[in-house]
């Protein structure tokens, strides 16, 4: 069909400081940087590389339409002569602005190893890829449950906010279920 998949993974946070932030975002910016770098073995065209992600994977989407710069950390320096930025992004209720979200949750404290209440503020608003968006960023379509009672649908409205305000091309697709497409009633 003329499309060609590669499945990534990266660190998932796990309470310990490999894999604290931003080890999750270094990770996706080299898998994009390596899938630039083996283009032609694969029949890629470097320069339309299209990230795709749901939920925290399209937390990690966002910030690879927005950044176009390594973020900091170990292998952050590898394949440094290809850019990190997809050209296109594909948002699957992805939340975008971390805000409160370290007072309130246990996994995300998990995230950020060593951060203590004092820093919160500061480091939510760093892995908040809301606050990244300018006018080079990368177009995105947005898909996100009117019922998602995990990530809000605000999330994605602030989302398109920005990006509509910088002029860059972006859509809000909805369908009426919850977080993952769970009690999804139509086709998107």
């Amino acid at each position: 069909e003329g499309a060609v998949g590669i499945g990534v993974d990266y660190r998932l946070a796990d309470g310990t400081a490999g894999h604290s932030w931003p080890a999750q975002l270094v990770d996706v910016q080299l898998a994009i940087r390596w899938v630039r770098a083996n283009a032609g073995k694969y029949g890629v065209d470097p320069n339309r590389i299209c990230a795709i992600g749901d939920s925290s994977g399209g937390h990690l989407a966002v910030f690879l339409a927005t950044l176009d710069r390594p973020a900091a950390g170990t292998f952050s320096d590898g394949l440094a002569a290809y850019s990190p930025k997809a050209n296109c992004v594909v948002d699957w209720f992805g939340p975008v602005d971390m805000a409160g979200f370290l007072e309130r949750s246990t996994m995300m404290r998990a995230m950020f190893v060593g951060i203590e209440p004092a820093g919160y503020a500061e480091a939510e608003r760093a892995a908040s890829p809301l606050f990244t968006v300018t006018a080079q960023t990368a177009p995105i379509l947005i898909v996100h449950g009117v019922r998602d009672t995990f990530v809000g649908i605000s999330q994605s409205e602030a989302l398109r906010a920005a990006l509509t305000r910088e002029h860059i091309p972006n859509a809000l697709q909805t369908y009426d279920g919850d977080h993952e497409f769970a009690g999804a009633t139509e086709q998107i």
